[in-house]
């Protein structure tokens, strides 16, 4: 669900104000992904993983950044 599966589909226009995703990011099964470092404004590892919801809310999960005890 994490891994990108849009591959070589462009989702990124230049000049629109409303991309679809953020630069850097792919969108797996329900999830968009980050699948690189450096390119979009937000900080974050590469896997990151987020989900945009109602009233600017935001869901997200980075792998990279995670500890198990």
């Amino acid at each position: 669900m994490t891994a990108d599966h849009l591959g070589a589909i462009g989702v990124h226009r230049a000049g629109r104000s409303g991309e679809l995703l953020p630069p850097g990011h792919g969108f797996g099964l329900g999830f968009a992904v980050r699948l690189e470092e450096g390119i979009a404004a937000q900080s974050g590892s590469k896997g990151l993983y987020f989900w945009g919801g109602i009233a600017g809310t935001t869901f997200f999960v980075d792998p990279a950044k995670t500890s198990s005890r």
